[in-house]
């Protein structure tokens, strides 16, 4: 199911109990972030929030995973979809304060002036003007299971979890057509679920012409 789903990704089997495969899990775990350090560290500043709350004398404080890019104290940043623009304080690595963190770090971040009710998980944190904004999302298909035309589905994507329903483009593309908008760069990867995971997707245009 792995392979299927991902089908560009190694697959290693391992044991927890014996240790077996560890040494080959290692191996390819290096070579996937050798392929992708360099372009994620060019790509612009794209946060995904999984936590949001509010620390006394600090005020409002995020925490992800920073997806591309880089952060540093005194970014501007744009909280999508809220569109409210954000002025990094201060950045946490692994609870240390660090002058800049980047891609594939897990970072916190203070965010003065904003209300912690003004954003939530699966909110995207961005540079201003990098990234579209969109309700459609047009995506290369993976199925584990046959999947209807007009199907209703959950779409995960970054740390959201947003329904939609999904319009086949042939055999092995599709739109997703959201219920929320979405902040997505093309080449991610989407899961799609019902009360199961029924494939997967990868993003061919984050924000294509809308049609009948």
């Amino acid at each position: 199911e792995a392979r299927e789903l991902v089908p560009s990704a190694a697959v290693v089997p391992v044991s927890a109990k014996t240790g077996e495969g560890l040494d080959e899990l290692r191996a390819a775990l290096a070579s996937a972030a050798a392929v992708s350090e360099h372009s994620t560290l060019l790509g612009a500043t794209r946060l995904y929030l999984d936590r949001v709350f509010t620390l006394r004398g600090i005020g409002t404080v995020v925490t992800g995973t920073l997806w591309s890019g880089s952060v540093g104290e005194g970014d501007q940043l744009r909280a999508e979809p809220a569109g409210a623009e954000v002025r990094v304080r201060s950045v946490q690595v692994h609870d240390e304060p660090v002058e800049r963190a980047d891609a594939g770090q897990r970072v916190a971040l203070a965010l003065p002036g904003i209300e912690r009710t003004a954003l939530r998980r699966g909110d995207a944190l961005v540079e201003p003007g990098s990234y579209p904004l969109s309700y459609r999302v047009n995506v290369q298909l993976e199925e584990l299971e046959p999947i209807g035309d007009h199907a209703r589905l959950h779409v995960h994507h970054g740390t959201a979890e947003i329904p939609a329903r999904l319009v086949r483009i042939g055999d092995r593309f599709a739109q997703l057509r959201l219920a929320e908008p979405v902040v997505s760069a093309r080449g991610d990867r989407v899961v799609l679920r019902n009360t199961t995971t029924v494939g997967g997707g990868r993003v061919l245009d984050p924000a294509p012409p809308r049609s009948s």
